[in-house]
């Protein structure tokens, strides 16, 4: 058994060398770079908060964000104790690169918007531009010590029966057949049935689940699917947790999408 998809971002947060309220009044601020840990992604990864009062991207309130290394990003709430932790079942979802300069961020049941995030010289200090300049501007915290690479881990694991694991499709909407594995660390990988997806993975992406609600995000492998499609099925499980019927609620590319399809019983090895 086999798991994890190819990293989208393969760096470290990194520890910011002011405090908030220094990197908050900072200005001149300048696009990433396409090179190394200097390309928007690199840089985004880790802990932010909000330096303005209210926030404009998107209609979500929030004081802070994380980015995750696979991808993924969940909204963080002010702590008594001045930390920072998730916001219970608030804003999450998924991000992706279309350039080293452009950042897709697709909200978990809002929809997806497009930026160029702007950064400090010393890159403490993340502004975005969505609509106008400086819609938000945010400044690096100290990178979580115990923070994994995926969404907390309550959002891997609701429902009655874990999904982590090999499952094979038995029957589908189209005749196709395809392996997916589902890693605890929020990423999957798949391929076709007759292919090995541990060696040569043909799609892959990131998921989170909620009591019977399984959703796939920054999908690779499945043009003209692919990156902030996201998509969402509804699950119900055998008494032994071994079957899995998966029924498409909500897909938000109509190209048609590869490998899953509309209605879907999976096997687990």
């Amino acid at each position: 058994m086999c798991f994890g998809a190819p990293p989208q971002v393969t760096h470290q947060p990194r520890v910011p060398a002011f405090p908030v309220s220094t990197s908050c009044a900072a200005s001149a601020l300048e696009p990433a770079t396409d090179a190394g840990n200097d390309t928007a992604p690199a840089l985004m990864l880790g802990r932010w908060e909000r330096c303005s009062a209210t926030p404009v991207l998107p209609p979500v309130d929030f004081e802070g964000l994380e980015f995750y290394a696979n991808g993924l990003f969940s909204t963080l709430q002010r702590m008594p104790d001045g930390g920072h932790e998730p916001t219970p079942d608030a804003g999450r979802g998924s991000y992706n690169a279309y350039t080293p300069f452009q950042i897709g961020l697709t909200w978990e049941g809002i929809g997806t918007v497009f930026f160029h995030p702007k950064f400090s010289p010393g890159r403490d200090t993340m502004e975005t531009w969505y609509q106008n300049p400086a819609d938000l501007k945010m400044a690096r915290l100290p990178p979580d010590p115990n923070a994994s690479t995926a969404l907390p881990p309550s959002k891997l694991q609701e429902g009655r029966c874990p999904l982590f694991g090999v499952w094979d499709t038995t029957v589908t909407s189209d005749n196709s057949r395809s392996t997916i594995l589902f890693g605890n660390d929020g990423q999957f990988i798949g391929s076709p049935v007759t292919a090995n997806a541990c060696l040569a993975p043909t799609f892959w992406g990131v998921f989170w689940i909620e009591t019977d609600t399984l959703t796939l995000a920054n999908g690779e492998g499945f043009a003209p699917c692919d990156r902030s499609f996201e998509t969402t099925w509804t699950l119900s499980f055998s008494a032994d947790c071994q079957t899995m019927s998966a029924s498409s609620r909500f897909d938000n590319c109509t190209g048609g999408r590869p490998f899953l399809t509309n209605q879907m019983t999976l096997r687990r090895r």
